[in-house]
């Protein structure tokens, strides 16, 4: 996107130097006529000359209208980003504080006490429940 913005932008600003010497040009031929210069030549070259800003007009027009869309895009992907870190932020808060309110086990009181360990006798089956 940033490779088009950039070309859409060197775009406009040929498009522009165009119209300005498109433009110098035809106030110097109207400066020529003024002063009494005016020819069969000239008159072609000058409606040559209207058409030329004409077309670079329309097409000034399309690359603004395409760099506003850009724009646009631009800006809903940045909102659309922004509204994820923002949803992102407000669920990380919501996790540390259902964290903070979970009810902590109670401290034991006074020294642990180890149970002891299970012995194989304990475990096996007592030979009164086993089928006779």
């Amino acid at each position: 996107m940033h490779d088009e913005y950039t070309q859409l932008k060197k775009d406009l600003d040929d498009v522009k130097e165009t119209f300005s010497v498109t433009h110098k040009e035809l106030v110097d031929l109207e400066k020529w006529e003024a002063s009494g210069g005016t020819t069969w030549e000239s008159t072609r070259q000058k409606a040559q000359l209207l058409k030329s800003l004409d077309a670079t007009r329309e097409e000034n027009k399309m690359l603004e209208d395409k760099k506003l869309v850009m724009q646009l895009d631009v800006s809903r992907a940045y909102d659309s980003w922004w509204k994820t870190y923002l949803d992102e932020q407000e669920e990380n808060r919501r996790l540390q504080l259902a964290a903070l309110e979970k009810p902590k086990k109670p401290e034991r009181q006074g020294p642990r006490t180890l149970l002891p360990k299970p012995t194989e006798e304990s475990d096996a089956p007592s030979q009164q429940e086993s089928p006779a």
